[in-house]
């Protein structure tokens, strides 16, 4: 008796340990990109790298990265 009351509780509790919750939250879409004005590169051999709108959770929401010059 004591055997199979052992190995129920067992058996339910591997059942319980493999339930788990996993809750996905999705961010709102971005606003629209901000129009950015680029000058002459510094100097030869550099890109425009364009900003862009970069989720910091909640509480700060949405912020811009602005576009900078990459070698």
């Amino acid at each position: 008796m004591k055997k199979g009351l052992f190995l129920l509780l067992l058996f339910m509790t591997m059942l319980i340990s493999g339930c788990r919750t996993v809750v996905y939250k999705e961010s709102p879409p971005p606003p629209k990109p901000k129009v950015e004005i680029r000058g002459a590169p510094p100097y030869p051999g550099v890109v425009w790298v364009p900003g862009q709108w970069c989720w910091r959770g909640k509480r700060y929401g949405y912020v811009w990265a602005p576009g900078h010059w990459r070698k």
